[in-house]
C-alpha cells in the first residue's frame, strides 16, 4: 500500500487501496534490443549472423561475402576482433 493510500484510509476517505506497489506493476511490453525492427546503434563489437541487416553491414565493412563471414564467425566466434584476425584483416 502506498503512502498516499495509507493516508486516505487513515483519514477515512477510502476503505482500503488495492493498487499494487509501483514495483509490482506488470510488464506492458516495449521494444527489446534483439527485435528485428531495432533502430538503435549497432553493436560494434559483435557480429550476429542471424540478422540480415547485420550480415549486410559486416560484409560491406569487412569486404567479404556473406558465406565467408558466416564461416569466419562459425570458426572464430562472434567478436569482430577475432573475425578480423581469422580473416587476416587490418583494423
Amino acid at each position: 500500500m502506498t503512502l498516499a493510500c495509507r493516508l486516505r484510509v487513515r483519514a477515512g476517505w477510502l476503505p482500503k487501496c488495492t493498487a499494487p506497489p509501483f514495483w509490482k506493476k506488470p510488464y506492458l511490453g516495449g521494444r527489446m534490443a534483439h527485435e528485428a525492427k531495432h533502430t538503435g546503434r549497432l553493436d560494434d563489437s559483435r557480429i550476429n549472423i542471424n540478422q540480415d541487416y547485420e550480415v549486410r553491414y559486416w560484409t560491406e565493412k569487412l569486404g567479404v561475402s556473406a558465406d565467408q563471414l558466416r564461416s569466419a564467425v562459425a570458426k572464430a566466434g562472434p567478436m569482430v576482433k577475432h573475425v578480423r584476425e581469422h580473416l587476416q584483416l587490418k583494423d
